[in-house]
């Protein structure tokens, strides 16, 4: 499989590596930064001016790794490419449209539109993406393939993916945000700042682990740490009261928000 991939920052930059971990010289790689030292890292794959992907035959795959605010600069480089046959776009630009997508990439492109998130970097991804009527079920398993060599993928329908961006895309942030907070009121309850990070970081990983492997909601679980009256039962009530959930629910949506507006002004 040839794979072109424009941009080689931390999403783009994890995909390859994930890829070249998985499938070793299966996969052979044609990559662009405008940033050189980006790509030079990757000593496997080949650097190439995207306006000579094209000469020797198609890519199988294309991926565009750029920022939102330059989706348009970044492939007008592809409108001289021609009628499109068999090359998949796959596309993990922020709140960038297949609609938009289409418009920019050549007549009958298959697209998939992408949003992963940054725990790719060390194989612990969440990826989702929506593809455009042109794809089949086979190149449904090659986004899959290529997503899951990063961590896990799900496939929606293309309304829900500003949702997406804003749950799962910029979901890190928050809980890098929630172990920061956690291991402060360690330490403003009497632990040292080095255990009390450890402590929280672990804490939000097993429990997060609880949720994927016990086969229970996340509800059922909490209630089995609470006993009547008890420390949790204390603490809870306090996030309840400080309005946690509103806090978490507002996060989501502004960034939902921030995606429709990426997509807008594409």
């Amino acid at each position: 499989m040839k794979i072109c991939v424009l941009g080689c920052g931390n999403m783009g930059g994890a995909i390859i590596d994930g890829l070249h971990k998985s499938y070793g010289e299966k996969v052979k790689f044609e990559i662009w930064d405008t940033f050189a030292a980006s790509a030079e890292k990757f000593t496997f794959a080949k650097i190439k001016a995207p306006d000579l992907w094209f000469e020797n035959g198609e890519p199988d795959v294309v991926l565009v790794a750029v920022k939102p605010q330059i989706i348009k600069e970044a492939l007008s480089v592809f409108e001289t490419v021609g009628k499109n046959n068999g090359c998949l776009w796959i596309s993990i630009a922020a709140g960038i449209s297949i609609s938009t997508l289409q418009n920019l990439l050549p007549q009958n492109a298959k697209i998939a539109r992408v949003m992963p998130n940054t725990p790719a970097l060390i194989g612990e991804g969440c990826s989702l993406y929506s593809l455009n009527s042109f794809c089949d079920e086979n190149d449904k398993s090659v986004v899959e393939q290529i997503l899951n060599s990063v961590g896990i993928s799900f496939e929606i329908p293309e309304s829900q993916m500003n949702a997406a961006t804003g749950l799962s895309g910029s979901g890190p942030a928050y809980i890098y945000t929630i172990i920061e907070a956690f291991a402060e009121a360690g330490v403003a309850a009497g632990l040292p700042y080095e255990i009390a990070l450890k402590s929280a970081t672990q804490t939000v990983l097993g429990s997060a682990k609880m949720v994927q492997q016990a086969g229970e909601s996340p509800a059922t679980l909490k209630a089995r740490v609470m006993s009547p009256n008890g420390t949790t039962v204390a603490g809870n009530t306090a996030l309840e009261n400080g309005g946690i959930r509103d806090v978490i629910k507002a996060a989501v949506i502004a960034a939902t928000n921030r995606a429709e507006e990426l997509g807008r002004n594409s």
